[in-house]
């Protein structure tokens, strides 16, 4: 921060200004908290008793009545034409970007757990350059130093992802039977395992494939 010293040799309050970078890097720290409480809170939604398919669509209302109105009224003069090309780009965006990202993540999350879904969900960026270097959008230039950078960069997401995907690890607890307090037979116990590990991987490709059609979404918003 940068203040003004008047002659007293206080500080002026009025005169204090807040870096451009500082404001940036603050409200990336408070959108990471509060995604953080959104995959928590989206995890307890998942669980309820209501619809992974029914959920989006509740989502989209709310924000909506709540979207809508300031778009209409702030950019009321600068709205362009909709065009039949333009709402075919609008529908196409939403399809991949909205309903199938969301049940996808929430179909995952379900599945798995919200550090698992938040862990995966750091492939975005990489699977974006992916994308993005396929379609020409980007140049990645593997001689320079940022291009190694993003390289190596991607290289390690798509490990870190494929080691959370195919391994879960062990459970810390054997399983009970509710009513005696007994250990499970080991047929019993190896039978749960193996449907907790499949129901792992469907959740793990679950939130890949939200990965994957957000990334998509980033760049299906550049002709829009």
């Amino acid at each position: 921060m940068a203040g003004c010293l008047c002659k007293d040799g206080s500080v002026s309050w009025k005169e204090m200004s807040i870096p451009n970078n500082l404001k940036v890097h603050c409200t990336m720290v408070v959108v990471e908290v509060l995604y953080a409480g959104f995959q928590v809170i989206s995890r307890a939604a998942a669980s309820s008793s209501l619809s992974l398919f029914v959920l989006p669509v509740y989502r989209n209302a709310v924000a909506t009545l709540l979207i809508a109105p300031v778009a209409y009224f702030v950019e009321k003069k600068n709205r362009p034409s909709l065009t039949f090309s333009k709402l075919s780009q609008i529908f196409i965006s939403a399809l991949i970007g909205i309903c199938i990202n969301q049940i996808l993540f929430l179909e995952g999350i379900y599945h798995t757990s919200a550090t698992v879904s938040s862990s995966l969900q750091n492939l975005i960026p990489a699977l974006t350059l992916l994308l993005a270097t396929s379609l020409r959008f980007e140049e990645v230039h593997i001689t320079t130093r940022d291009g190694q950078a993003k390289a190596l960069g991607t290289i390690i997401s798509l490990c870190g992802a494929m080691v959370i995907t195919c391994y879960k690890g062990p459970f810390l607890l054997h399983f009970r039977y509710p009513a005696e307090g007994r250990s499970t037979s080991p047929y019993e116990f190896h039978r749960r395992l193996n449907s907790a590990y499949s129901s792992w991987q469907l959740g793990a490709s679950c939130v890949l494939g939200n990965c994957a059609t957000w990334a998509t979404w980033f760049l299906l918003q550049t002709p829009i």
